[in-house]
């Protein structure tokens, strides 16, 4: 008995999703999370001087 190797469908279903891989994925959740965090907050993303108001 082996163990099947899923690593491909894995790779496929990733990709459908259109997940990204390595440190750039990573990069761009953050980026994402940050960005609908200061939506949700109501703070104006390229106006920082104006998030204490």
């Amino acid at each position: 008995m082996s163990i099947p190797d899923f690593s491909d469908e894995l790779a496929h279903q990733a990709s459908c999703y259109g997940l990204p891989y390595g440190i750039f994925g990573i990069i761009c959740w953050v980026l994402s999370y940050l960005c609908i965090s200061l939506a949700y907050f109501n703070y104006p993303l390229f106006s920082p001087w104006m998030w204490n108001k």
